[in-house]
């Protein structure tokens, strides 16, 4: 098994519970870890035998910048379920910044796991 990261993916929203949050995008910042075996598409050399990053960062932006949640919680977990499903990721963390999110913080970050990493992790 082996780890594939996206980091620092930006995306634009609406999220958040204040008034003045309902009315103007927000940048958001992701970071995502997934399992992959990397068995097949090592000796295939082909995309068809891994998960596509690519894919995976067009859904993510495609979710998210369409959503409209007020909760980092509900977007995280409605965005993993999607991402397991659609990629059957056995192990997916995601890692949501919220910069701006508090006064005197660069940002609010939010983790989520599902499944079990890889035991070599």
């Amino acid at each position: 098994m082996a780890i594939i990261c996206i980091d620092n993916l930006r995306v634009d929203t609406i999220i958040g519970v204040h008034p003045w949050e309902r009315r103007v995008k927000q940048t958001l910042h992701f970071d995502l870890q997934f399992s992959v075996d990397l068995q097949q598409s090592a000796s295939s050399d082909t995309l068809a035998d891994t998960v596509d990053y690519d894919a995976v960062a067009r859904c993510v932006r495609e979710q998210v910048s369409s959503s409209e949640y007020q909760l980092l919680e509900a977007l995280a977990e409605q965005l993993c379920q999607g991402l397991v499903k659609n990629f059957a990721l056995s192990w997916l963390q995601i890692t949501i910044s919220k910069p701006g999110a508090l006064a005197n913080s660069d940002a609010v970050r939010l983790v989520v796991e599902h499944g079990q990493p890889p035991a070599n992790q």
